[in-house]
């Protein structure tokens, strides 16, 4: 039965032409000897038969290795289980895109999209709960940037949470500084971007990093409130730790310089993201 399930549909077409041929002979003619099915000659009739029968066993002898041949048509009912993982979703590059499903974590691990989630982790960080929990620095200092004649570096602060605007924030700022050589000649201000990121999964998107917010300020090096670029985004609770990074970026106006922005390290923070 598993054979007739799984014939290959050529071999198959020709032993039911071999035997409908057999079948319904109209005509028989061997060595000008002839006869109909109707009235055949006995000899004649005998000579077909025999040749009739070596058809059908060549055509079963083809049959046979090809019933289990890769490609052959299965006629039984298909197989709708399938072991291949679901398509993913676009992963959320802003906080603005992420699913319903999605979480952030207390730990960063690897970028993986590769396959969807039967569960999104959850977060279990609360207070009091958060074994190994550690604030470290984040902030950013380059190396010297070469641009011409202009040495320069990328910075950033470390991320911190700040209740400056009467909501609790996550935020963090960026700057750059020109360095104190002979000669060091830069334009008097750049384009400085910084971007708030924290590590999250979903279902559907897989685990990466999420960017909850940017800003970008066009400044004179140095630093300090009139000299940086902030980032922030509002806490939903401050009694789960997430994790946080930033990202930044300095493009010297009207002067040609490398591209490529300076990352901090991963920092915890009591604060899940609104």
């Amino acid at each position: 039965m598993e054979s007739v399930q799984r014939l290959h549909l050529p071999a198959f077409l020709l032993l039911t032409h071999v035997l409908e041929g057999c079948y319904s002979l109209r005509e028989l003619r061997f060595d000008g000897r002839y006869a109909t099915n109707t009235h055949p000659t006995g000899e004649a009739m005998k000579t077909a038969v025999i040749y009739c029968a070596i058809a059908v066993g060549c055509a079963v002898t083809a049959i046979s290795p090809m019933t289990t041949s890769v490609g052959a048509v299965d006629f039984a009912a298909p197989d709708n289980t399938s072991s291949s993982p679901e398509r993913l979703a676009e992963f959320p590059r802003t906080i603005d895109d992420i699913p319903s499903d999605f979480v952030f974590l207390a730990k960063a691990g690897p970028e993986d999209r590769s396959r969807p989630l039967e569960t999104p982790p959850e977060q279990t960080e609360k207070v009091g709960q958060s074994a190994g929990f550690r604030a470290k620095p984040s902030y950013v200092v380059s190396s010297v940037i070469t641009a011409g004649t202009c040495k320069y570096r990328q910075n950033s602060d470390n991320i911190h949470t700040t209740t400056s605007t009467g909501t609790t924030d996550a935020s963090v700022h960026g700057w750059w500084t020109k360095e104190s050589v002979s000669g060091n000649t830069c334009p008097s201000k750049a384009i400085v971007t910084i971007y708030l990121q924290a590590y999250g999964c979903g279902s559907f998107t897989g685990c990466g990093w999420v960017t909850l917010a940017s800003g970008q300020r066009t400044v004179y090096a140095g630093g300090g409130s009139t000299n940086w670029a902030n980032a922030r985004r509002t806490c939903a609770n401050t009694n789960s730790v997430v994790v946080y990074r930033e990202q930044v970026d300095v493009d010297l106006v009207n002067w040609s310089d490398p591209s490529g922005y300076s990352q901090g390290a991963d920092k915890q923070l009591w604060c899940y993201p609104t």
